[in-house]
């Protein structure tokens, strides 16, 4: 499910044009509270659910802001939620439409939104691996009942409050199939676009599927590594140029102190075209735990092949394995000059055989180190 109708003039007269939903007893069973958020035609109340006395949400749309089709989708998805059993994910627990209003119902998720947790600043990477972790396992329960998110983003991520961050849980799948991202919109914040994949955006004609999701939460994890998001702007229309033209800016070459292995899985995450992506969330998960379970046994750089047990139509990059020797050289070298010793490198191979590829890995060790790089031909 999708983004739920920001920024779309008249949604928010539409929905008070509707039934007041706090207080609301809906389906008999769940009173609706207090406001805990409110978009433009939806809103999100912190209710009760008088069968058990348990907290809940409660999302409540105004269904004259939603086309019939939409309808249709959002009852056939929520019927498939029912079935989604997962740790990671929060689960349906009720939907119905009631006077002009369709609810949507779930037990309340107890912790902070990660974006409230960023606020304090870029997690460990120990943190990043278990957010990771616990957001593609989500995102593989929800996938393999033919459910997509569609609005990855920190204020929909619950994570517990305390240091380390332990556990993860996905929640508020969205209201409508489309992100409007229109610059045009009046109010439309630029945030909105900063999550969302070139073809949920519409910046290109490819079927959202699961990579979207995918592409998503790659942008997610940047944040949660690097403190920011990989592409800004001050506009809606540049934000979503950026996402369509700019390269994914390397861990490495910020400064960060993490494997290579996991610069190349975040730039598979975040390839531009979706047939270039990860194809499915258990691949994903699959190189994330093998890097985590590496680094837990104390390598350093760990030799996973990215994307090996991906299934995909289309060829992509290779993974950077196999070139321990050459780089261990090129640290000699550095060594060497640090202490005023100079040296030359020459470095030959046949086409294809990954000459520019290891050149940028020298180059981005030697930039860690304090070095200049220079580029000429």
């Amino acid at each position: 499910m999708a983004r739920g109708l920001q920024g779309i003039p008249g949604e928010a007269e539409k929905l008070g044009a509707a039934v007041d939903p706090v207080g609301k007893v809906v389906a008999r069973r769940f009173r609706a509270g207090r406001r805990l958020k409110q978009t433009s035609g939806t809103e999100t109340l912190l209710g009760t659910d008088l069968s058990s006395g348990e907290a809940v949400v409660i999302k409540a749309v105004s269904t004259a802001a939603l086309s019939a089709g939409t309808r249709m989708r959002l009852e056939h998805e929520a019927a498939l939620r029912h079935r989604v059993q997962s740790r990671w994910l929060s689960p349906l627990t009720h939907v119905s439409r009631e006077e002009g209003l369709l609810y949507l119902v779930m037990p309340f998720v107890s912790g902070i939104s990660l974006q409230r947790r960023l606020g304090r600043g870029p997690l460990a990477l120990e943190e990043a691996l278990t957010l990771g972790r616990c957001l593609f396992s989500a995102l593989r329960d929800a996938h393999s009942h033919s459910v997509l998110h569609r609005d990855i983003k920190p204020s929909n991520v619950i994570v517990n409050d305390n240091v380390p961050l332990t556990n993860a849980t996905l929640v508020d799948f969205g209201l409508a199939r489309s992100v409007q991202l229109d610059e045009a919109l009046p109010g439309q914040p630029p945030a909105t676009a900063l999550y969302a994949s070139p073809e949920q955006a519409g910046s290109i004609d490819c079927d959202v599927r699961d990579p979207s999701d995918l592409y998503s939460a790659g942008v997610l994890l940047f944040e949660c590594l690097v403190g920011r998001v990989p592409f800004r702007g001050e506009s809606v229309g540049a934000v979503l140029f950026e996402h369509m033209t700019a390269p994914v800016p390397e861990l490495r070459s910020l400064g960060l102190q993490v494997p290579r292995a996991l610069d190349e899985f975040l730039q598979r995450l975040l390839r531009k075209d979706p047939r270039d992506r990860y194809q499915s969330a258990e691949a994903a998960l699959a190189d994330l735990e093998a890097i985590d379970e590496a680094l837990s046994r104390g390598e350093t750089e760990p030799s996973v092949v990215i994307g090996v047990s991906d299934q995909r139509r289309t060829l992509t990059e290779p993974a950077f394995v196999g070139r321990q020797r050459e780089l261990g050289q090129f640290d000699q070298q550095l060594d060497r000059a640090r202490t005023g010793q100079p040296g030359l490198v020459v470095l030959e191979g046949e086409s294809g055989g990954g000459k520019t590829r290891l050149l940028v890995e020298a180059a981005q060790q030697g930039v860690r180190e304090g070095f200049w790089v220079l580029r000429g031909q």
